[in-house]
């Protein structure tokens, strides 16, 4: 992580202010508070997609490995979905993947990922607590970097405007 990043994720994590004042989102016109609070939600921009797609791309590389190749579009694991789609017609149960963007997992998400840690555990042999340590981490190092991104790129462009 980039010094400027590590520096605002902390200030966030401490919940110190960024900004002096609140001012206008250069990208939605909502308002950007001080706290950056706003960006790590805000519509506009693509970095809740992006955000998305680097959590889904990163938990596919500890799916237990299958013969079978990657689908297109977003991976499908069997009972692991991120997007609603017709599970019950092909067999599967639909589990939200929901995240806060400071990390912390929903606890149906919370399950579903200590579950994917057990079987990558079964298939190397390694310990199932800290594999699933190791993932809860990256995954919320990911989440918190996306947030910190958006919240950089609305501080250099209000302070542009």
């Amino acid at each position: 992580m980039e010094a400027a990043a590590f520096t605002l994720e902390l200030r966030q994590r401490l919940n110190l202010p960024d900004a002096t004042e609140d001012c206008w989102c250069p990208l939605c016109d909502g308002v950007l508070d001080r706290y950056n609070h706003h960006a790590a939600t805000c519509v506009a921009g693509g970095e809740r997609i992006q955000r998305h797609n680097a959590v889904r791309d990163l938990l596919f590389t500890w799916r237990p490995m299958t013969p079978s190749p990657p689908a297109a579009a977003d991976i499908y694991i069997p009972a692991l979905v991120f997007a609603i789609t017709a599970c019950e017609t092909q067999g599967s149960v639909f589990v939200p993947m929901v995240a806060e963007t400071t990390g912390t997992w929903d606890a149906g998400a919370a399950i579903v990922l200590r579950h994917v840690a057990q079987a990558v555990a079964a298939q190397s042999g390694e310990e199932a607590g800290p594999l699933h340590s190791t993932l809860i981490q990256e995954l919320s190092i990911t989440i918190r970097s996306y947030r910190v991104r958006a919240a950089l790129r609305r501080r250099l462009a209000a302070v542009e405007a």
